[in-house]
């Protein structure tokens, strides 16, 4: 018999690997298989891909169908001289409805950065801009506003402000597609 299993891109890019595989017909190792979302307290669904919407659903006990489509968009800022100026840079557009989960930042050398990232180069995600205190360390920027991007939408990311020259300011946003 021949064993499909299932694999979940976190880069978007999952209709390319399936344009792929359909035509190599490659299958999909038990080490690729994706880990589920949270659900009933016994734990026990169903997983299909739904390729009308061309896209994976769980199903819990309750028998709600959930999309399971995770991907994260964001850049890097880097001057090996040091950033020295604050700046902002348009990452995204959205081709699809989407949701964003969770806002975090990383920073190399210098002494601190704060970071906050924008929809449509007006609508912050974060309240208050995420300090990152601590170099070589993902930070996580707490609760998310204006989260709901529609296709079109823009993603701009901002380095606010550096503190002692860092080389590199990363932010990374978390969606989920509707």
């Amino acid at each position: 018999m021949n064993d499909r299993r299932i694999k979940l891109y976190d880069d978007g890019d999952f209709q390319k690997e399936i344009r792929k595989r359909r035509v190599t017909s490659e299958s999909w190792g038990p080490g690729q298989v994706p880990t589920l979302p949270p659900v009933s307290p016994t734990g026990t669904g169903r997983i299909f891909f739904d390729s009308i919407n061309n896209r994976f659903k769980f199903s819990s006990n309750s028998g709600d169908w959930q999309d399971i489509f995770r991907f994260e968009r964001g850049g890097i800022v880097v001057n090996s001289n040091g950033l020295t100026a604050a700046i902002n840079i348009i990452a995204w557009e959205a081709p699809f409805a989407c949701t964003v989960t969770a806002i975090r930042g990383y920073r190399v050398g210098g002494t601190g950065a704060t970071v906050n990232a924008r929809k449509n180069g007006s609508s912050n995600h974060l309240a208050s801009n995420l300090s990152l205190t601590s170099a070589n360390t993902w930070m996580d920027g707490g609760s998310v506003q204006n989260e709901v991007y529609a296709v079109g939408d823009k993603l701009e990311i901002m380095v606010v402000t550096v503190t002692g020259s860092p080389t590199q300011v990363g932010v990374q946003l978390n969606f989920v597609r509707p």
